[in-house]
């Protein structure tokens, strides 16, 4: 049964954030790889093309640009592109192995516009760590690396795959991951696609009981946000369990979000190989624009249980399940994602919980008139990290229409304050407001929360 379009295809949608494999070469051999990285490919993109490329983005308006790879450091005209990104007012995320960086390199980054390095992390056992990831030291390095990128003033995301290998380990991951300083720790869920196809995945059961454990550990990590990557579903258990999903979202493939790869093809997600483009001969934003497929995951007519179910419907769906896990497992990126516990109970349409002023604010569908913000709002905005700034301003947006507010006050972020992770105090105060539920207790402001 195909269940009718979600109706995203109703409003603007814009390449948000972009995922770049800037090459495919790399020092590991990692067996979960889907770019299947190794040796350099010799039609990557030039330093000319990647300059080009790095303009048509900030164009589009993309905010977030991760720079990954392979093994990103092995390109050595990478601080050009990020210098070139982060003037063009992109926040930039490395997204690495960890085992290449020390302080000199750290510091180049920062220096370069880089705001956050995503370092990989399967175990604590350095041993399994390493016999994972195909060299020995690994584990050693990937650490050390932390280290330098903490000490030279870069935000450190910590990147954990959920794995039958490391499973019972999560909870000490993350754990760790806040030991060190980490902003931010995200759990990867596989997605059996590239070297990965032949590994076992966990088992739907697995997946979900892990999701509940992902939802009860937010907000548990003071200055750190646990989320989960690669595993929608997580907003219907939120939902079910009115839960804080401040920080988490759905599938965005093609809708805010795509993956270009070293050669320039673009695919709606690093996971779902349908080539939909290339930017050497079509132009990035063209392919945003025009393609096929990914007006076709914008307005999605799912199949099975995945188009009956009330919380894939309306213009902005909590869930629509994993269109890459769907391909791989089924052979159609529109078939119900299979990993999915959840039975609607509901034909389409129906609707979901309803959302009230004690709820967390959902984000509004991209295309909305931007509204104004107050200087204080702004200055709070502005002490986001870099790359949770758009977020934070699409909910806080959101929040304030839903108020009948015409801008963005301190008190809005007050409000928000509720539902964001606990972060470090500093020193300063927002301004009293008059929104129902602003709390005089949450008026003072945050390094890292509006």
């Amino acid at each position: 049964m195909i269940g009718r379009p979600t109706g995203r295809a109703n409003v603007e949608h814009v390449p948000s954030i972009v995922s770049w494999n800037v090459t495919s070469a790399c020092n590991l051999h990692c067996p979960h790889c889907y770019l299947d990285a190794g040796r350099r490919r010799i039609d990557e993109l030039s330093t000319a093309e990647c300059l080009a490329v790095v303009d048509e983005l900030a164009a589009a308006g993309t905010e977030l640009l991760i720079l990954t790879g392979g093994e990103p450091l092995l390109r050595k005209d990478l601080p050009a592109l990020a210098n070139r990104a982060s003037k063009l007012g992109m926040s930039v995320v490395l997204g690495t192995t960890g085992t290449l960086i020390d302080r000199r390199r750290a510091s180049v980054l920062k220096s370069s516009g880089v705001t956050a390095v995503g370092v990989s992390l399967d175990s604590l056992d350095a041993a399994k760590h390493d016999a994972f990831r195909g060299l020995p030291g690994a584990w050693r390095r990937a650490v050390a690396g932390i280290a330098a990128c903490r000490d030279e003033g870069l935000d450190v995301l910590i990147h954990v795959t959920a794995l039958r290998m490391n499973q019972q380990e999560i909870p000490a991951l993350v754990q760790f991951a806040h030991e060190q300083g980490a902003r931010v720790c995200q759990l990867f869920f596989l997605i059996c696609t590239g070297r990965g196809e032949h590994l076992t995945d966990l088992s739907p059961e697995e997946y979900e009981s892990l999701l509940v454990w992902v939802l009860e550990a937010q907000g548990r990590y003071p200055g750190m946000m646990v989320r989960a990557r690669c595993a929608p579903y997580i907003g219907r258990l939120a939902r079910q369990r009115s839960a804080n999903l401040f920080w988490s979202a759905g599938c965005l493939a093609g809708t805010r979000y795509c993956r270009i790869t070293p050669s320039g093809d673009v695919t709606p997600c690093p996971y779902l190989p349908t080539v939909v483009g290339n930017v050497r001969s079509d132009g990035f934003r063209a392919i945003w624009r025009s393609s096929p497929e990914l007006v076709r995951l914008r307005a999605p007519r799912l199949g099975g249980k995945c188009g009956r179910c009330r919380f894939s419907q309306g213009d902005d769906p909590v869930c629509v399940g994993c269109r890459a896990r769907a391909l791989a497992l089924t052979g159609d990126a529109l078939a119900a994602d299979p990993w999915c516990l959840y039975e609607p109970e509901q034909g389409p349409g129906a609707p979901g919980p309803e959302t009230t002023d004690a709820s967390p604010p959902r984000e509004e569908p991209v295309g909305q008139v931007v509204l104004a913000w107050t200087d204080e709002a702004q200055a709070r905005l502005g002490r986001v990290p870099s790359y949770m700034r758009g977020r934070v301003r699409q909910i806080a947006e959101a929040y304030a229409r839903r108020q009948g507010l015409g801008e963005v006050t301190p008190c809005v972020l007050d409000v928000l304050r509720q539902w964001a992770p606990p972060a470090p105090r500093a020193s300063g105060s927002g301004n009293r407001g008059v929104l129902p539920g602003c709390p005089a207790s949450r008026r003072d402001s945050l390094d890292t929360s509006p």
